[in-house]
């Protein structure tokens, strides 16, 4: 078996913490586990930052839609490296093909979709098997809440929190979510 899940969330959300742990649980357990980057810091890394607010609205559902296309190729990518290993697989993605739902508007992201034939169900039901927002630290935990940790992020904890609600609600309407806390 491959099961595909997704790691999500608000920035500051221990996502990065919570991979290395999985990763290594899961292949303590015996899966081969493999771990796609998160391709928005991949490109800022490569050097790709470019400011979003500076672009007009059909520049930014270009920009997404990329950035979408590019999540997707990683995923298949390492999906076909788990098929050919015939090994039980987990493919880890360090968020997913929905994340960029909550850095546009609601009509620019169904513009995207529309423009490439996707739909909430393939996009999101379909392609993962089990979806895990972890809660940002800014929401109940600000003092936990470090820009130091992360060149490519740069949210303050108002922009945090917004962007972890909006991030839930791109994956809300899943079969298999869970939404952890960050109270523990």
């Amino acid at each position: 078996p491959i099961y595909k899940i997704v790691i999500t969330g608000g920035p500051c959300g221990g996502k990065s913490t919570s991979l290395e742990r999985i990763v290594k649980e899961m292949t303590a357990k015996g899966f081969r586990v493999f771990s796609v980057p998160e391709i928005p810091t991949l490109v800022v890394q490569a050097g790709g930052m470019i400011l979003m607010s500076k672009f007009n609205m059909q520049e930014r559902i270009r920009f997404q839609s990329l950035l979408i296309r590019f999540q997707m190729y990683a995923e298949d990518y390492f999906t076909r490296l788990a098929e050919m290993s015939k090994s039980p697989s987990i493919i880890l993605c360090d968020r997913g093909a929905c994340d960029p739902a909550a850095y546009v508007s609601k009509e620019e992201f169904q513009a995207i979709m529309d423009e490439e034939g996707w739909t909430w169900t393939t996009l999101r039901d379909r392609r993962y098997d089990r979806v895990i927002h972890l809660v940002t630290a800014a929401i109940g935990a600000e003092d936990f809440y470090t820009l130091s940790n992360n060149n490519a992020r740069h949210e303050g904890i108002d922009l945090a929190r917004e962007l972890d609600h909006k991030t839930l609600n791109a994956w809300t309407g899943h079969p298999h979510i869970t939404v952890c806390p960050n109270n523990k």
